[in-house]
C-alpha cells in the first residue's frame, strides 16, 4: 500500500430547501462546486439484496451532476485518497444511512466499494478538535472484535446476538486479507474495551444494539455490566 494519500473531506450539512448540501475539499485547500442530495432515502429501508442496496444508495448520492463531476476531478488528481465523511450533527437522520456501502466508479468505470478499496481508506466522524487519523500501513491490521450480547435485551424489545455466527461472518469477510482478529470475551463492558485497546489495536469492530431518542437526539449503546446484565450507555 502506498504511504502517500491525499485527504478528501466530504461534508454533508443540514437540510435546506434544495436538499442536503454536500461540500468536498481536497487536501484542506481545494474546494469543489457544492452539490445536493435529497431526502428520498430517509429513512433508509434496506432490501434483501446488499448488491442492489449499494447500487440504489450510490445512485441516490450521485444523482447531482455536480457531485459526479467533483468525484471524477478528485479521482484524476489523487488516485490514492483517504476519504473522511462528516455528517453534520444537526442532521441526525443521515447518521442512520449505510454510508459504508457507498459504491463509486473507478477510472475504468467499474463499481468500487469505497470502504473496501485500499485506494480510498474511508471513515466518518463527528466535528471536534481532535486530529483525524491516517491510513494504517502496518500489517497485519490488528482488529479488536467486540460482540456485545448482554442478558436482558428482551426488556428493550431487542433480540440477542449469536457471537459465533457474527464472528464467522467477519472471518469470511476478511478472508485473504492481512487482518488479525481478536475477540473480546464476554461480558463486553466499557472498561474491558478500554483496557483491551491499550494493547495497540488498529481497529475496533463493534457488533451490538443501539438506539437514538427522537426528541432529545440522545444516542446509546446496549453494553454489559460486569455481571453481563444489559446497561444502556449514552454519550455525554
Amino acid at each position: 500500500m502506498t504511504s502517500t494519500y491525499a485527504d478528501l473531506e466530504i461534508r454533508i450539512l443540514p437540510r435546506e430547501e434544495s436538499g442536503y448540501p454536500v461540500e468536498l475539499t481536497l487536501n484542506n485547500e481545494q474546494e469543489y462546486e457544492q452539490g445536493y442530495v435529497d431526502g428520498s432515502q430517509v429513512p433508509w429501508l434496506p432490501s434483501l439484496s446488499p448488491h442492489e442496496d449499494r447500487i440504489r444508495f450510490s445512485n441516490w448520492f450521485f444523482a447531482d451532476e455536480r457531485l459526479r463531476r467533483a468525484w471524477i476531478e478528485v479521482r484524476g488528481q489523487a488516485p490514492h485518497r483517504q476519504v473522511r465523511l462528516r455528517v453534520d450533527a444537526q442532521a441526525p437522520e443521515l447518521h442512520r444511512l449505510p454510508w459504508e456501502c457507498l459504491t463509486l466508479p473507478d477510472e475504468k468505470g467499474a463499481a468500487q466499494l469505497l470502504a473496501a478499496s485500499t485506494a480510498t481508506p474511508f471513515s466518518r466522524y463527528l466535528a471536534g478538535r481532535w486530529r483525524h487519523g491516517r491510513p494504517v500501513l502496518e500489517r497485519p491490521i490488528r482488529v479488536l472484535v467486540v460482540i456485545a450480547n448482554p442478558k436482558g435485551l428482551d426488556a428493550y424489545n431487542l433480540v440477542g446476538l449469536d457471537p459465533k455466527q457474527e464472528l464467522a461472518l467477519l472471518r469470511e469477510a476478511t478472508r485473504g486479507l492481512e487482518v488479525e482478529l481478536n475477540v473480546l470475551p464476554q461480558p463486553c463492558t466499557l472498561a474491558a474495551i478500554e483496557a483491551a485497546l491499550r494493547s495497540g489495536y488498529h481497529v475496533l469492530h463493534f457488533v451490538g444494539h443501539g438506539m437514538m431518542a427522537e426528541r432529545s437526539g440522545q444516542a446509546a449503546l446496549f453494553m454489559a455490566t460486569v455481571d453481563n446484565e444489559v446497561e444502556p450507555v449514552s454519550y455525554t
